[in-house]
């Protein structure tokens, strides 16, 4: 993962990639060679906040985009797993629910995101 910003010194872009690596703090700082105590005070720092927070969201949004392009594979998973007479039933049933489980998430999301921007252009207006 890329974590550029003109802002931030070479010190600082190494802490949030090893934020972005390690789940503890201390490990982080290890790996960024800096003390816990100064990766702390840097968390505290806005423009540091901002660099990290950017991170995470393109970390993220990789992480989604890997997780749709599965997504018909899964689909097709789930479907043959429903149609297939030899499975038990209730495996057959728990691939349909699956099945009928994630098209609702998805419409409600879509749904969501298209009332969010209306409210969003009616703000900005």
């Amino acid at each position: 993962m890329s974590v550029k910003s003109d802002k931030l010194p070479r010190n600082q872009v190494r802490a949030v990639k090893a934020l972005l690596e390690h789940r503890t703090i201390v490990d982080a700082a290890r790996t960024a060679n800096v003390s816990p105590r100064t990766l702390y005070r840097w968390m505290q720092s806005p423009i540091f906040r901002s660099a990290l927070s950017r991170a995470e969201s393109n970390l993220i949004d990789e992480a989604v985009r890997m997780l749709i392009s599965d997504m018909k594979e899964n689909f097709t998973v789930m479907q043959m797993i429903r149609d297939d007479v030899n499975t038990p039933n209730s495996i057959r049933l728990r691939a349909a629910q699956n099945i009928d489980a994630s098209l609702l998430r998805w419409h409600t999301l879509q749904d969501l995101e298209s009332r969010l921007e209306s409210v969003e252009r009616i703000v900005d207006a």
